[in-house]
């Protein structure tokens, strides 16, 4: 004899567990969190990105009233952090504090065999949008950016210029100087740290150095540097008299390093939108401006949304820039 189930009492047994589920959700979202929140940072302690990642932190734990706990995770240009990050929960307990351009990189490079993408992560919002300058010997052969592009037109291919690693943030700034300005440079790109291109660049070991604002601010204001453009279209709040890339006449010749907040892909969205009210709130603090200012570390703020669209963009000009290296004669 076969056993039948009412239709009525299926319907009613089912929408008894979706409102079961619903209320657990409202309930985790309203309560969270409830225990300690784990920040991974995918690079060494003390550098800029963790520096930041701790300020940020301490604010949410007092937001939170919950320990906000930061782990770093160095290794693979934070590929071992994000590839630790998609392997956890996705409860909004464990969150990363990650770089743009640096992750669009790990994931187009094929080398890399990256086992995530964009679309595995939330995007909360971005805390730091650090411009990238270009710098060169105080009292040398460059007056201004305008000299270094017509040396460099002169002598194609020999105008030297310093940076950290090739398909970074500052090889773009390198590679988009070439095609903007229709030059030749030779990248040197062997330096480990901003200091090694700083201390080349005033040797004159090479004629010029690609980096962040952030990395050589004190440095130019110092005068052991000095800075001929910002790769922006507005100018740097600590170094407001150098002009930029848009006002020299090439406004796509652009780049940076941000820094900011992802969760992993799945985590719900009750939880992601207090993660992402809680650190606007954070970001916008007097407090919390005031702390990253005295380190040298420009704001660029951004919510979920325009924060995904940024790191969309820019995984659009990584691609640009890989297929034009790809290009390039080898040096």
């Amino acid at each position: 004899m076969r056993c039948r189930i009412s239709p009525t009492l299926a319907v009613r047994s089912l929408l008894s567990l979706l409102l079961l589920l619903c209320a657990a959700q409202g309930v985790s979202a309203a309560d969270y969190p409830t225990k300690p929140v784990t920040i991974l940072v995918g690079q060494a302690a003390g550098g800029s990105t963790d520096l930041g990642a701790r300020v940020f932190a301490s604010l949410l734990e007092k937001e939170f009233g919950q320990p906000v706990i930061v782990v770093n995770k160095p290794g693979g240009s934070q590929q071992v952090a994000a590839n630790e990050l998609v392997r956890l929960p996705a409860d909004g307990y464990n969150l990363l504090f990650v770089n743009f351009p640096a992750l669009n990189t790990v994931i187009l490079q094929p080398a890399r065999k990256a086992t995530f993408d964009l679309n595995d992560f939330e995007f909360i919002a971005n805390q730091v949008k650090d411009q990238g300058i270009i710098i060169v010997k105080p009292n040398g052969p460059y007056k201004d950016c305008k000299d270094l592009i017509e040396d460099a037109k002169k002598r194609s291919g020999q105008v030297r210029i310093g940076l950290q690693g090739i398909l970074t943030h500052a090889h773009f700034g390198a590679l988009l100087l070439e095609r903007e300005a229709g030059v030749k440079v030779r990248t040197v790109q062997q330096f480990e740290g901003s200091g090694a291109v700083a201390a080349a660049v005033m040797g004159g070991h090479i004629d010029a150095g690609i980096d962040r604002v952030g990395s050589y601010a004190t440095k130019v204001l110092a005068g052991d540097l000095k800075a001929i453009a910002i790769m922006d279209s507005e100018r740097s709040p600590f170094l407001p008299d150098v002009p930029t890339s848009t006002e020299l006449g090439y406004p796509k010749w652009k780049t940076a390093s941000s820094a900011g907040l992802l969760a992993r892909k799945g985590t719900p969205a009750p939880i992601l939108k207090k993660l992402e009210t809680a650190a606007l709130k954070i970001m916008n603090d007097p407090e919390h401006v005031k702390k990253m200012t005295t380190m040298g570390q420009r704001l660029g703020i951004m919510g979920g949304a325009e924060y995904r669209k940024y790191a969309e963009d820019w995984h659009r000009v990584t691609k640009e820039m890989m297929e034009l290296f790809a290009a390039k004669p080898k040096q």
